[in-house]
C-alpha cells in the first residue's frame, strides 16, 4: 500500500518497500528494500544509486520541468498530474500502480504515462529509464529457442533497439550521450549506447550483485519505439536504460498513453519467471485511468 504525505510517497508491503518524490518524477523510484526494511539487501540498490522508471522530457531546456499540480492515492495507484513549467499547454498524467500477485514476483510497479496538449500540434516525446548496478544484464526473448542472452555493453557496437518499421532518422545511438540520472565518475569509462535488435522489444533482466533477487524492466510492445542501454567499467558494472515514448506528433484533444513495468523477482529461475511476467503483461487489459 502507498503512504503519501507532503509529496513524498512510500510503498510498503511485507515483501518490499520503495520511495518516490512526486515533485521529481525524473528522479524515479528509489530506496528499494527487499523483504521490507531489510538492511542486509537494501544497501545494494542504494549504494549504487538505483533509480527506477525515471521520467524525463528531451525538451526540458525549452519547456521546463514538470510541475506537480495534483497527486493522490487511490487503491493500488499513486496518481499525479503535471504541467511543464515553461509550457503550460503540455500535460502529463502518471500512475504508479502496485502489481499484486505478479507471477510469484517479490513485487512490481506498473507505470502508466499519458500525455496531452492544448496546442494544435506538439512533440510529446518522453524518456523513461532506470539506473542500477548489476553483474549481468540479459535480454529476455520469449518464444525463441534462446530464452535470454547477455547484453554486451562493452563491444562498442552502435546498435539501438528500435520498433520494426521505424526509420533511422533521429537515431538514439548518439555517441557518448549519458542517460537521465546516470552519474559518471572520471575513473569510469562510459560505453556508447548499444543494443542488439529487440524481438520482442523491451524486456531487460538485471542481476544485482550479492543478493538473491533480480530486476525485470518491461515496456508493452505496442508502446515501444526505441531503447538505449549504457554501462560503465566499474566493478560491479552500473547500467542505465532509456526507453523512448511517443515518437509521433500529438494533436490537440488526443491523449497518448504508454505502459512499462518494473518487477523484482527471486534470482532462482528468474528467466522463466521473467518470461511469464512478459506474457502476463501482453495479456493484461488496457488499464482504466481517469
Amino acid at each position: 500500500m502507498w503512504r503519501f504525505e507532503n509529496k513524498q510517497a512510500l510503498l510498503l508491503n511485507p515483501s518490499w518497500t520503495l520511495e518516490l518524490d512526486v515533485e521529481s518524477p525524473d528522479a524515479g523510484l528509489g530506496d528499494l528494500a527487499i523483504g521490507g526494511p531489510c538492511p542486509e539487501q537494501a544497501p545494494v540498490f542504494q549504494r549504487f544509486g538505483a533509480k527506477l522508471l525515471q521520467i524525463q522530457s528531451p525538451y526540458q531546456d525549452s519547456i521546463g520541468r514538470p510541475v506537480c499540480e495534483s497527486a493522490y492515492v487511490r487503491g493500488a495507484d499513486l496518481v499525479a498530474t503535471y504541467r511543464m513549467s515553461n509550457s503550460h499547454e503540455i500535460c502529463w498524467q502518471v500512475y504508479w500502480r502496485e502489481l499484486v500477485a505478479e507471477e510469484n514476483a517479490i513485487g512490481g510497479i506498473e507505470l502508466i504515462v499519458s500525455v496531452q496538449t492544448d496546442l494544435l500540434d506538439s512533440d510529446p516525446r518522453l524518456y523513461v529509464g532506470s539506473h542500477f548496478a548489476a553483474v549481468e544484464l540479459l535480454k529476455i526473448a520469449p518464444g525463441t529457442s534462446q530464452h535470454a542472452c547477455s547484453v554486451d555493453i562493452g563491444s562498442g557496437r552502435e546498435e539501438t533497439g528500435r520498433a520494426p518499421g521505424r526509420g533511422d532518422e533521429d537515431t538514439a545511438s548518439a555517441e557518448g550521450r549519458e542517460l537521465p540520472g546516470h552519474v559518471s565518475s572520471p575513473s569510469r569509462s562510459i560505453a556508447r549506447p548499444t543494443f542488439a535488435s529487440l524481438d520482442p522489444p523491451g524486456a531487460l533482466l538485471a542481476r544485482p550483485p550479492q543478493v538473491s533477487f533480480s530486476y525485470l524492466e518491461l515496456i508493452h510492445p505496442a508502446d515501444f519505439s526505441a531503447v538505449e542501454v549504457t554501462g560503465d567499467e566499474a566493478e560491479p558494472p552500473t547500467f542505465a536504460s532509456r526507453f523512448h515514448l511517443f515518437d509521433d506528433h500529438l494533436e490537440k484533444g488526443v491523449i497518448r498513453r504508454a505502459r512499462l513495468r518494473a518487477v523484482v523477482l527471486p534470482r532462482a529461475d528468474d528467466i522463466a519467471m521473467a518470461t511469464a511476467c512478459y506474457h502476463s503483461f501482453l495479456q493484461s487489459a488496457i488499464p482504466l485511468t481517469a
